[in-house]
């Protein structure tokens, strides 16, 4: 939908006598990425103290829906409540796809969509038990990253939070009348105890999240 291109395990002689083909642009190894995250929307100057910015102009982000790719989500965090929101932007085409502890009743006018991609995780980590592992083989988020990032894009107005008493506040995310739409590529390796995430697998959610 976004590029042409395939996924394939191969030796290092076949991927050579693949790259030398006429019709082919690159070929590059699949990579494995480490998380990471972001802290505040303040520098970006989206504050919703501040009557004029592109935060207040776009009504806090409402029919904007934002795509994730990350370690999947938790559906029943408040932050992701439909609490006053409208109907579906119609030109959403995408669903939520069921799975292990998840299926399409976890969505709402707010999380709209949620799928997974592991496949080329299960190509490289072959030892990879799915029935033993902590990770969710589904949209489910195990670590909390994706859950989190999902909140600082979008999540919605939740006031009078703290931790344990300390630092109240109200927490929101960047465009918090947003939608959001979950694509997980990141899975929890029991064996390494790391979370990884394959380049094919994010390029496989990109070029979804396109269609």
């Amino acid at each position: 939908h976004g590029f042409s291109g395939f996924a394939a395990k191969l030796t290092n002689s076949q991927a050579k006598k693949l790259a030398d083909l006429p019709g082919v642009v690159h070929v590059t190894p699949d990579s494995f990425y480490e998380l990471a995250t972001t802290r505040t929307w303040d520098y970006l100057g989206l504050s919703a103290t501040s009557p004029k910015n592109l935060l207040n102009d776009t009504n806090m982000g409402e029919e904007v829906i934002i795509g994730i790719v990350d370690t999947g989500v938790w559906p029943e965090s408040q932050v992701f409540n439909d609490n006053g929101m409208g109907p579906v932007p119609s030109q959403w085409k995408g669903d939520c796809e069921s799975g292990e502890m998840f299926n399409s009743s976890h969505c709402n006018k707010k999380l709209i969509g949620a799928k997974y991609f592991i496949g080329a995780f299960l190509a490289k980590y072959e030892s990879f038990n799915a029935t033993e592992s902590l990770d969710f083989i589904s949209p489910r988020d195990y670590d909390g990253h994706g859950t989190h990032v999902a909140t600082i894009a979008g999540g919605s107005v939740l006031p009078n939070i703290s931790y344990k008493g300390l630092a109240g506040g109200t927490v929101r995310g960047g465009a918090p009348r947003a939608r959001i739409a979950m694509y997980k590529t990141c899975w929890y390796h029991d064996g390494l105890e790391i979370n990884t995430c394959s380049s094919a697998d994010v390029l496989k959610a990109m070029d979804e999240a396109i269609h």
